[in-house]
């Protein structure tokens, strides 16, 4: 703690602003960020200390601090994370992961390829990615067992290394994952634009299928299949699927509220039906009693401190713009980005690298959107581009991650002990030269043909 209160104590007295308010905002944000980085406790009980400091010291009213617990954003994460334990809890999550991979892992090219375009199409499902790397990283080691790979065999190491690296990249291309759900609340609560759930999805289209491919080969080229042994892995699917038998009442009952879902998110664009409605709508369909796929009791399973997380991230955003301390915190942060930034672009390359670097000091990925993603978006809107456009490139920045330290999603991959440290730095490096060159097209040639620019 003693960092954190040295930080507030410090900022609180500094002449940063003319505003006692805005330093007073910018003290109490500046030591969250410091005890989000360092953990003396967890994630949810700091932001909500940090919303009592707010109101305690007159820095912010009682509305202004709460607001994010009822900001849609916030609602729509708690459908969505209904809807995934929907998937999970049913055994529907395993189902697809075996079909898939049982009509296309007989070699070891076609096992990767049908793993890492299961983990793409799971993240509609799923939206953690953390939850989605648990079930796929499970079938991968339970296929290493079997065949008998070691966990330094390269075609394991590059299978588990997969799973769990192209999980971090899908949740920023699909308006699902804890951090992109964050990140839109954030543009659109400071930016003053929605960006609807198809458009999104609309938007990483030409990513989603480059990324797939890009790390199949990439993963095929650093981690190739020396023993071949994978020929005796054919069958291991399909008796794997066989084990589970048919699709039971529950499977299809999730099946069908999970397509009605991404049909309406996907869709939202032209019914214009919010996307925390609908997620709120079929969650609390999925929990009645018959008709349902869980119980109301299964609902003390949701992680409802990344809920807390994500509403005190919200209301603390939305405190330093309404005091002004955001305005000084972009010129300090962001500001020398100015000179660099001429197009779309070079604003796409900018912005990935700076999120990227920036992404190494502060680690865990919602504590980096939370603490930067505010000051971009001012930065942003100064130029003349549209807060949509600069908080989508940023939010796809954080996606990359060499260090296992920047994200659980990677935390719980490598502690299989299948990959190591170097291992990732390699994957991540060279996936984030992938990603930046996608984007560099992406954004001045694409992006405009769907109106995002």
């Amino acid at each position: 703690m003693a960092p954190g209160l040295a930080a507030l104590f410090v900022l609180w007295f500094l002449p940063t602003h003319s505003s006692p308010e805005a330093r007073h905002a910018l003290a109490i944000a500046g030591a969250t960020i410091i005890w989000w980085a360092t953990r003396p406790v967890d994630h949810a009980w700091t932001g909500l200390l940090a919303l009592v400091l707010f109101v305690v010291s007159g820095t912010g009213t009682i509305n202004d601090a709460v607001s994010g617990f009822w900001n849609s954003t916030t609602r729509f994460l708690f459908g969505a994370l209904l809807i995934g334990m929907f998937v999970s809890s049913t055994g529907l999550a395993r189902r697809i992961a075996f079909w898939f991979a049982a009509r296309m892992g007989s070699t070891y090219s076609g096992l990767l390829l049908a793993l890492v375009t299961a983990d793409f199409l799971l993240t509609f499902l799923i939206p953690s990615g953390i939850a989605r790397v648990a079930v796929l990283a499970a079938i991968v080691a339970g296929l290493a067992e079997a065949i008998g790979l070691g966990k330094r065999d390269p075609a394991a190491r590059g299978l588990m290394i997969a799973v769990t690296c192209s999980a971090s990249i899908f949740d920023k291309m699909v308006l699902a994952g804890t951090s992109s759900i964050l990140a839109s609340g954030i543009i659109e609560r400071l930016g003053g634009e929605r960006i609807s759930y198809g458009l999104w999805f609309l938007a990483y289209v030409p990513c989603d299928l480059l990324t797939i491919l890009g790390c199949w080969r990439l993963v095929l080229w650093l981690f190739p299949d020396a023993t071949g042994v994978f020929s005796a892995s054919q069958g291991y699917f399909q008796r794997e699927l066989d084990v589970l038998g048919p699709m039971g009442a529950g499977e299809r009952r999730a099946t069908l509220f999970v397509g009605c879902a991404i049909a309406l998110w996907v869709t939202d664009f032209v019914h214009g039906i919010a996307p925390a409605t609908v997620a709120l709508v079929i969650g609390g369909i999925g929990l009645l009693p018959r008709v349902g796929v869980v119980s109301p009791r299964d609902l003390l399973r949701l992680p409802y401190k990344t809920l807390v997380f994500t509403a005190t991230a919200l209301s603390i955003s939305a405190l330093l713009d309404d005091t002004g301390a955001l305005t000084m915190l972009t010129a300090s942060m962001v500001g020398w980005m100015q000179a660099l930034v001429h197009g779309p672009a070079s604003a796409a390359l900018v912005l990935y690298w700076a999120a990227f670097g920036y992404h190494l000091l502060l680690g865990a990925q919602n504590l980096m959107v939370t603490a930067t993603l505010p000051p971009v978006i001012t930065l942003g809107q100064s130029l003349g581009y549209s807060p949509v456009v600069v908080g989508m490139i940023w939010i796809f920045g954080t996606a990359g991650k060499i260090f296992p330290y920047q994200s659980g999603v990677l935390m719980v991959g490598y502690s299989y002990g299948y990959f190591d440290g170097r291992d990732l730095v390699k994957v991540g490096f060279l996936l984030a030269l992938l990603e930046s060159a996608i984007l560099f097209l992406l954004v001045p040639l694409y992006w405009p043909l769907i109106g995002l620019l």
